[in-house]
């Protein structure tokens, strides 16, 4: 019963399995997109020497889909974004808006607040040392294929690829929130409960990886826990919609009828589709 509640609420019970609807999303400015990571780290550097300080906000290198790109902003609203757009192009004709998804493990260097361009590894999830780019292409492939797969119910076959790539790869946390994701949505919880556990281990600033701890304790009726993951996530990602829902979800399980309204009126400001489905819950149950 309360799986089929669940499943009623949520906009996508994939909990992360798709970047789009999982992370943050925003409209940026991108400004270049290149194979290799030299030309991109060049064209970066000419941004910082020739922009105004007070408009480097968000300027980063990510690796997207192979390419090197450089991207610049953050922005809520489009027309944000088209102003950032037009002071670039005086100097950069080729910058674009684009709407975008925030995956901090992409970033292999961005400009910080203190002025100065902070470079991060190029790996995407792990502790082995960076990946040659051959090696790190692959896995994103990887990633893709066993998206597809979990989307189309493909379960078994999608944790046979992610038990053949964590061979390859023992510290990618997202095989392993994949791995938790599948077997939560196979029912076994208690298991899917441990493996989200080793993927916050490893990466324990991804909002989806506290997201799904929290509806694994949920569907073990561990409320308190529940919430606490659910927090963590929100902490994270604010606007995250699954998390509310959660949140939601757990204060109706606990009859707390005015966390639960306080709650559907925050999911309201930002998915009105999933705030009415928690506001139904809320009137049937309390």
């Amino acid at each position: 019963m309360l799986k089929k509640t669940v499943s009623a609420i949520l906009v996508t019970l994939a909990l992360h399995l798709s970047a789009s609807f999982a992370a943050e999303t925003f409209y940026t400015v991108q400004i270049g997109s290149f194979r290799g990571q030299r030309p991109a780290e060049t064209l970066f550097k000419s941004i910082i020497r020739n922009t105004d300080r007070m408009m480097l906000n968000h300027l980063r290198i990510e690796i997207v889909k192979g390419y090197y790109v450089v991207r610049l902003g953050k922005e809520k609203r489009y027309k944000d974004a088209v102003r950032i757009a037009r002071a670039m192009k005086r100097q950069y004709p080729g910058s674009v808006v684009l709407r975008a998804y925030y995956l901090k493990e992409r970033i292999i260097n961005e400009y910080n607040s203190e002025g100065k361009a902070a470079e991060k590894d190029a790996t995407e999830d792990t502790r082995t040392g960076p990946l040659k780019e051959v090696k790190r292409a692959e896995l994103e492939g990887i990633i893709r294929k066993i998206s597809s797969m979990v989307q189309e119910g493909m379960y078994e076959e999608a944790m046979g690829v992610i038990e053949e790539a964590l061979k390859k790869w023992p510290e990618a946390g997202r095989l392993y929130g994949w791995k938790a994701t599948v077997l939560l949505k196979q029912g076994k919880t208690d298991q899917a409960i441990d493996i989200f556990k080793r993927a916050i281990a490893i990466s324990p600033n991804r909002a989806e990886y506290h997201n799904g701890l929290g509806y694994g304790f949920l569907y073990k009726k561990e409320y308190v826990q529940a919430l606490k993951e659910f927090d963590k996530a929100l902490i994270i990602n604010p606007e995250y919609v699954d998390a509310l829902a959660g949140l939601g979800l757990t204060y109706v399980e606990l009859g707390y009828k005015e966390h639960a309204m306080e709650t559907y009126r925050k999911l309201k400001g930002i998915d009105e589709k999933a705030a009415k489905k928690l506001f139904q819950i809320i009137i049937m149950r309390l």
